[in-house]
């Protein structure tokens, strides 16, 4: 009997140790082969010959049990831990993922395979497997490792604004208080700088500082390293914390990335924005400076803001940043720009909720202030605003309302007189009633009556829908009637050619 590689396959649950589902679970925030492992592979019921996983630390190589193995010994009584110890086959990494992915209908690309075994033997280093390359330094030996000619120019690493010569000045702050300052560094065989990131010793414990990388899977690296051998260390989100300086005035200051409030009185560094204060140094500047905070509340944005670039408003009473802001001569204040819009008629901005739309052409509309005198406009019988001015061109009246020529047109009866000449001229045995700019032009008799107002849609179907328009067209241009009678035919015609 003939058998295909599958059915030499058998469905077992995938047992890993606590390193190798350690560095799986770190490496799943950012690498997909990663999630895969996690979510579909480990602990779940897979096709598989290699089970019971575990990093070997002499080889940095993957140990195994053959799964052909696993459910006699279980049946003999050994335990999971019994199990890890005798896994003793060795592969690769690579050779192990590629094998549990394609043996479970998953299939990578080889490019995508490198990276991530790269990345999990980077993260080997974390539980001791290998030599490290990750320190903590301080004092001047964090101004040394912030020069850019000292970095793998890549990631992260290679934008930084602080890499820079210039910016060698800027440090003292660091290097001048190494009891709350340090930075961990992984350097490269090269000695080449890989990754760095702040550690700061705050009144809630050591904090590590956004992360420098020329690889980003660096990142995790420096933050889980920390964690893993710093006492009282995290990372992320803290709230509220302050870092307790020797002192405050130093020659330049660098870019803050967290810290970047420093109270001189206290001589604190502070992650959070303190009161109005003029002992208050920003530190956010790429040029070594620092800003002096002069900053007052505002209501509508519910933060501090800089009262150089502050601004009053009446309409919202709050103070508002230039920089969001515009000046309304029509109101005489300042309007928050999310709320204000341009009027061409007022030449000013206008607050949004006191104005309409109002059209003043062609597809052209303005904003109109709501309720003044000095900026008539006109409403029709759809609830749509019109200039003045647009209106006598656009609108009609008819029944004490007002009606648009782009979607409405008066009709009257034609005389009996005239019903077959309509009939045969508009190829249509049910048409009853014209348009009078129609009649004009075809020299049709309408009945002398009181005129209805339809939609031109319906006048197109009850007119023009079996029309032979090249025919009409000729008789138009031979019409003898008025410019006026003329231009309004055009407008019709262009209505009504919209429709077809």
């Amino acid at each position: 009997m003939l058998f295909n590689y599958t059915q030499f396959l058998l469905e077992s649950v995938l047992k890993v140790n606590d390193d190798f589902l350690r560095i799986i679970n770190i490496m799943k925030s950012w690498n997909y082969i990663a999630q895969i492992i996690s979510s579909k592979l480990i602990n779940k019921d897979i096709n598989t010959k290699y089970n019971y996983l575990k990093i070997d630390k002499p080889s940095k190589s993957v140990k195994f049990m053959q799964d052909t193995q696993v459910a006699r010994k279980i049946d003999s009584g050994l335990t999971d831990a019994d199990l890890f110890k005798q896994a003793n086959n060795t592969t690769n990494i690579g050779r192990l993922v590629r094998s549990l992915l394609a043996d479970n209908n998953t299939e990578i690309p080889d490019r995508d395979l490198e990276v991530f075994v790269h990345e999990f033997n980077s993260l080997l280093q974390l539980f001791g497997y290998g030599d490290t390359s990750i320190k903590v330094v301080e004092g001047e030996d964090i101004r040394y490792w912030y020069l850019e000619e000292r970095y793998v120019p890549q990631g992260t690493l290679k934008n930084s604004c602080m890499r820079y010569e210039r910016c060698q000045a800027y440090f003292d702050i660091y290097c001048q208080n190494p009891e709350v300052c340090k930075m961990i560094i992984k350097v490269n065989n090269d000695g080449q700088l890989e990754a760095r990131a702040l550690l700061w010793k705050t009144d809630k414990g050591w904090y590590i500082d956004r992360v420098y990388y020329a690889v980003q899977a660096y990142e995790s690296l420096i933050q889980s390293w920390g964690i893993l051998n710093i006492e009282n260390c995290s990372t992320g989100s803290l709230g509220r914390c302050e870092i307790q300086l020797k002192g405050s005035e130093y020659r330049a200051y660098p870019y803050m990335d967290t810290f970047m409030y420093l109270d001189t009185n206290s001589n604190k560094l502070l992650n959070w924005e303190p009161d109005l204060s003029e002992d208050i140094y920003y530190l956010q500047s790429t040029v070594g400076e620092y800003e002096k905070m002069d900053r007052i509340y505002s209501e509508w944005y519910d933060e501090m803001i800089s009262r150089e670039y502050a601004v009053w408003s009446d309409m919202v009473s709050s103070y508002l940043h230039t920089d969001n802001s515009v000046w309304s001569d029509y109101h005489n204040d300042y309007l928050p720009d999310s709320r204000a819009v341009w009027s061409d008629v007022t030449e000013s901005y206008l607050w949004f909720r006191n104005t309409v739309t109002v059209l003043v052409g062609d597809n052209k509309t303005d904003n109109y202030p709501a309720s003044d005198s000095k900026y008539e406009y006109v409403t029709d019988h759809d609830g749509v605003n019109y200039s003045k001015e647009y209106a006598e061109e656009i609108l009609f009246e008819f029944d004490d309302e007002l009606w648009s020529k782009e979607y409405w047109i008066l009709v009257k009866n034609i005389k009996e007189s005239s019903i077959e000449k309509a009939r045969d001229l508009f190829n249509n045995s049910d048409i009853s009633r014209l348009a009078e700019v129609d009649a004009s032009v075809f020299r049709i008799e309408l009945e002398d009556e009181e005129p209805e107002v339809i939609a031109i849609l319906y006048y197109f179907r009850e007119v023009y829908k079996n029309a032979d328009r090249l025919k009409l067209a000729e008789l138009v241009e031979k019409a003898d009637v008025s410019e006026e009678v003329r231009k309004e035919k055009a407008r019709l015609d262009k209505l009504i050619a919209k429709l077809i």
